[in-house]
This record gives structure tokens, C-alpha cells and sequence, in this order.
């Protein structure tokens, strides 16, 4: 039974530092719940977390490298999209536009959610027009700002760096529910 909660208050743990703000305490315990419990149902969760974490913290270059490793072991994962957005993002800033550009398309092949799939394509748009390639840059943001207001859902809260706004919710843990970080 202790191997069962400790992931879970682990995970709870990280989600209650994030919320107040302790981004370098929540990646550590993503951290220790990966390095003790790796099989846990919950290491998917945590490794796209901890490269959440990772980004906040400003840490790039090892939220490039977790968000390669989550990719890696979760590639069908219902986060694989926005992890894909995220790299793309940290490629880009990176001064590596083709590999940003890469992965950029690969999350639009993803299927993303609606407002997901405008940031992908907005961001896209931007390596483009670095790499030279106006008129493609171009064709991705004709249909963002050609779409009717009625069909833009609410946008979600992104990872924002240190000292902004919490991403996930402190969640209560019980042996007979599974912790998780949601969106608030």
C-alpha cells in the first residue's frame, strides 16, 4: 500500500508547491516520483509536468531535454501536442529554427485541441517567416484571422515563467483516487 500512496503524495506535493509558487521544490519531487517510481501510472503526468516546471523555472535546455525524453516514452500521449508546441517554442527561441519547425508540424499532426492548433500554427507561422519561407508563414495565419470569433473557445493558461500565475491545482490524495495536475 505505501508504494501505491507514495507516488500519488508525491505528485500531490508537486502540485500544491506550484500552486504556491514553488517551482524548484514541485520539479524536484516530479523529479524523485520519476528516479523512485518509474513505472508509476502516474510518470506520464510527471515527466510532462517536471518540463512545465522546467520551462517556468526558465530552464530551457533541460526542458528541451525532458520534453525529448517525455516524447520518447509517451509519444501518444493526450499531452504530446502541446509538448511538441513547447519544444518548438524553446527551439525556436534557441536560435534551431528547422528542428523547430519540425516539431511544430509534428503537433499540428497531433490533431490538437482548437486552441492549441491557433498557438501551433501562430508559432509556426513565426519560424517561418525566419526561415524565409513568407508566403507559407503567410497561408498558417490567413485561417486565424479569418475564423468567426463564435468558433475561439476560452484560452487555457499556459506555463508562465517565475513569479506568475500557477498552472495546476493542489488535489487532495486518498488511496482510492490518483492525484493529478489540472488546468486552471
Amino acid at each position: 500500500a505505501t508504494n501505491e500512496i507514495a507516488p500519488q503524495a508525491l505528485f500531490a506535493a508537486a502540485s500544491c508547491r506550484n500552486r504556491a509558487g514553488k517551482h524548484e521544490e514541485a520539479a524536484r519531487d516530479l523529479g524523485t516520483l520519476l528516479q523512485k517510481y518509474p513505472a508509476s501510472p502516474l510518470a506520464e503526468e510527471a515527466r510532462y509536468q517536471k518540463a512545465m516546471e522546467e520551462i517556468v523555472l526558465r530552464r530551457d535546455e533541460q526542458a528541451v531535454s525532458s520534453l525529448r525524453e517525455f516524447l520518447g516514452k509517451h509519444a501518444g500521449s493526450r499531452f504530446a501536442a502541446e509538448s511538441r508546441y513547447w519544444l518548438g517554442v524553446l527551439l525556436d527561441n534557441g536560435g534551431k529554427r528547422v528542428e523547430a519547425e519540425t516539431e511544430l508540424r509534428a503537433a499540428m499532426a497531433e490533431k490538437p485541441e482548437p486552441e492549441l492548433d491557433r498557438k501551433i500554427r501562430f508559432q509556426l507561422s513565426l519560424v517561418l517567416q525566419k526561415l524565409g519561407k513568407p508566403d507559407e508563414s503567410a497561408s498558417l495565419l490567413v485561417p486565424l484571422v479569418s475564423s468567426p470569433e463564435g468558433e475561439n473557445p476560452k484560452p487555457r493558461n499556459e506555463p508562465k515563467r517565475a513569479g506568475a500565475r500557477s498552472i495546476v491545482t493542489c488535489v487532495p490524495v486518498s488511496p482510492s483516487s490518483t492525484a493529478s495536475l489540472e488546468p486552471i
